[in-house]
């Protein structure tokens, strides 16, 4: 294996890593973001089955959030407030009267310091990021690290780590957009999704998540294979709500609890954790104005996301898990491992 660097200004670089059969991750310091990933079809032709800009200065103001590292918190914080040390805090609004994913200047449009470290059939890269106490009102001092591995086995592997200097709120994740077609416009819908899930979270009107509802005997049960498309027609309440998923599930059984299939080139995403959510995102509102790696323009249901993660913050919920105190560590993977289908 080996990588190079690329530094397009002094501060915003991209990183190559190739495997000995060609495949490639293109990782940035900016968010601490997955550019590209080019692995084989069933035919052995590479290619690229993430969302990306063609402009990597773009990922300084990610508005689609591609690929990027999500915090403070990952996803929506109801009417953005929380509650740390018997204090109620008032966070910033960036979405109606909610924090959408850390508020402006969050993780994922900010520079990370890095490493590269060749290990045994990897080459890893070691984002780290230091988040001063009360930025976005966010209480602590905050030092995060995310490592991504890219491997022979043409897997990729992040590990989050962080600790706090006083108690406060952390949920962190990444936010790739998938389409294993590596046609990156065209839609996901004959893509086969297998979910082991109990219970999602609905969402209120503004994507709020609100109250568990059991999968089983509704459109989001997907603990058997079966085609996206059946949830882009569902007449399912919550489906109709967003035009596709955009809910946590909560995750069970053995790894992987996630299988991603593309059949007719064959590939097949399978994805790893142990965090107990997964926001799974069919991107129902993607910009379609924004030109990718490929030059083409993205597209509506055109890519999937699996932002594995803990439950998102609600004082109205009593959802409290992402709360972290100076005393613990804040640590969790993810792997996201690509293989191909029988001919």
């Amino acid at each position: 294996m080996n990588y190079t660097i690329t530094k397009h200004t002094d501060a915003l670089h991209t990183i190559d890593i190739t495997t000995t059969d060609g495949a490639k991750a293109v990782l940035t310091n900016a968010g601490a973001s997955i550019v590209e990933l080019w692995v084989p079809d069933k035919n052995g032709e590479l290619g690229n089955v993430v969302l990306g800009y063609q402009d990597v200065e773009h990922y300084l103001n990610n508005t689609m959030v591609f690929g990027a590292t999500i915090g403070r918190h990952a996803g929506r914080i109801d009417r953005a407030k929380i509650e740390v040390g018997g204090q109620m805090i008032q966070l910033p609004t960036n979405e109606n009267d909610n924090l959408l994913h850390g508020g402006d200047g969050h993780f994922g449009t900010s520079i990370w310091q890095y490493t590269v470290e060749e290990v045994e059939d990897a080459i890893a890269v070691r984002f780290t990021i230091a988040s001063p106490d009360g930025a976005n009102q966010f209480p602590g001092h905050v030092i995060a690290t995310v490592t991504m591995t890219f491997a022979e086995d043409h897997s990729l592997r992040l590990d989050y780590d962080a600790t706090t200097d006083a108690e406060t709120v952390l949920n962190l994740t990444n936010h790739s957009y998938f389409n294993l077609s590596g046609h990156l416009s065209t839609q996901i819908d004959d893509h086969t999704l297998e979910l082991h899930s109990d219970y999602y979270l609905q969402l209120a009107d503004d994507s709020i998540p609100t109250y568990a509802k059991a999968v089983r005997n509704t459109d989001f049960d997907y603990n058997q294979e079966k085609l996206l498309a059946h949830i882009f027609t569902s007449e399912d309440a919550q489906a109709t709500l967003v035009n596709g998923f955009d809910h946590p599930f909560h995750l069970i059984g053995a790894t992987p609890q996630i299988r991603l299939t593309e059949p007719h080139v064959g590939r097949m995403l399978e994805v790893e954790t142990d965090y107990p959510v997964a926001v799974v995102y069919t991107g129902n509102s993607i910009d379609e104005s924004v030109t990718l790696t490929n030059g083409e323009q993205a597209k509506k249901h055109s890519a999937i996301c699996f932002e594995t993660q803990l439950e998102p913050y609600s004082m109205r919920y009593q959802r409290t898990a992402s709360t972290l105190q100076p005393n613990e560590r804040y640590q969790y993977y993810t792997i996201f491992k690509f293989s191909t289908i029988e001919k």
